[in-house]
């Protein structure tokens, strides 16, 4: 099959589940309380307003749940559960905020009640990416969670785990850098959610509190204060993700031996210190990097990830890019609108970076996961594939010139 056909259900299947369509049903509404206590610095407004606002998604989170569980759909990934908050309630309530101090800190609380269409909900939670698999085979995270998992063996007792996300990109904007950090946050959360009964996630909040206490920058920190801080915080486990400029670092260091479980990098596939400009093309300077291997009908570019393939046996993995034509995306806003889908960010949508297995002998191709960007490099959508089909590569295609490249 045509590469480009066997790609367009994947991104027809992106366009369409991002943002809910109409759907008309009796409306029922649901109540939650959710309490949290703050043991961070009061004075520090920003951190304080980060948390409270901590509470009130945790509030809307856990009153998801209960509609899940009238679902019978209790396991749903947080990327599902996020856009049900965005887009699926008609309402969200505030009936109380309470404030107050306590001995171990600032408890808050915070009640909401929720209108929402059932049958909206249901709809778009029957579909298989929004359901976790509890089984070992198929967990819905990302490849370094993933590795990091493997490496750590599970105790009668849970573990403590603990996460130091490190951005090392020269010049990069706040903004960025604080969205780079939170994807990150959020999907090793979703990796200790999966396996609850093996990790203790020790929260962010107790990281700072620690390293202010002990004048420890989280910045530039060192083996030694990654060391001390584990056995302050009572760690059994501490990751320390690097975000460099086209590359993720992953150390997982043991506390009470100071043994190295994993020390990996993973490419990205693109250089995130300097985003291009709304509307521009691939620079042609960094063709060293990622190779153009073919463009369709609609404009599009297709690319390849030169120094990233991977190769095991007769088996390759290629990280791709497509970078979508003015067309492209035009056509993927006419298909929103078509199905009574909301159109809102798509005039941002940029491109698709996705890791791909070639078999070589047999000439097929499957997708592994998903990335979906907009211009400003914002994550849209991702998505790992759980048993993704082989696809034959049609001959005289994009798919096959790539595999060529790639199966010398």
């Amino acid at each position: 099959m045509n590469k480009k056909i066997f790609l367009l259900p994947i991104l027809m299947t992106v366009i369409v589940i991002l943002l809910p369509s109409t759907v008309f049903s009796e409306l029922k509404e649901i109540t939650n309380e959710y309490c949290d206590v703050y043991s961070g610095d009061l004075k520090n407004k920003k951190s304080f307003d980060e948390f409270k606002k901590t509470v009130s998604e945790k509030a809307k989170e856990n009153g998801l749940k209960k509609i899940f569980k009238e679902f019978r759909s209790p396991n749903i990934i947080s990327d599902c559960i996020r856009n049900v908050i965005n887009n699926y309630l008609e309402k969200v309530e505030v009936l109380r905020h309470t404030e107050r101090t306590e001995e171990n800190g600032k408890k808050i609380c915070e009640k909401v009640k929720i209108t929402f269409n059932p049958k909206a909900i249901s709809k778009y939670l029957s579909q298989e990416s929004c359901l976790k698999d509890w089984g070992k085979a198929d967990k819905e995270f990302f490849d370094w969670c993933h590795d990091i998992d493997v490496v750590i063996p599970a105790k009668k007792e849970k573990l403590n785990i603990g996460l130091i996300i490190e951005t090392k990109i020269p010049k990069i904007n706040v903004h960025k850098k604080d969205v780079l950090e939170k994807e990150e946050e959020k999907q090793f959360w979703e990796m200790v959610e999966i396996n609850k009964d093996k990790y203790n996630l020790i929260d962010k909040s107790s990281f700072i509190k620690v390293a202010k206490e002990q004048k420890i920058p989280l910045y530039g920190i060192t083996d030694n204060d990654i060391f001390q801080l584990g056995k302050l915080l009572n760690l059994d486990v501490i990751v320390h993700r690097i975000i460099s400029k086209s590359s993720r670092i992953t150390k997982v260091r043991k506390i009470s031996t100071g043994k190295v479980l994993l020390f990996t990098a993973y490419e990205t596939g693109s250089d995130l210190s300097e985003p291009e400009e709304p509307g521009t093309k691939v620079s042609e300077t960094k063709t060293s990097e990622w190779v153009k291997y073919g463009k369709d009908k609609s404009g599009t570019l297709h690319f390849y990830k030169k120094g990233d393939v991977n190769k095991d046996g007769n088996i390759v993995k290629v990280l791709n890019k497509w970078v979508f034509s003015k067309r492209e995306i035009s056509g993927a806003i006419q298909y929103r609108r078509d199905n009574r889908s909301s159109t809102k960010g798509y005039h941002k949508l940029s491109h698709m970076i996705y890791l791909s297995e070639i078999d070589c002998p047999n000439q097929s191709e499957r997708i592994l996961y998903i990335f979906v960007y907009d211009t400003d490099e914002k994550l849209l959508y991702s998505h790992n594939f759980r048993n993704p089909e082989w696809s034959f590569i049609k001959p005289e295609s994009n798919g096959e010139t790539i595999l060529k490249a790639v199966c010398k």
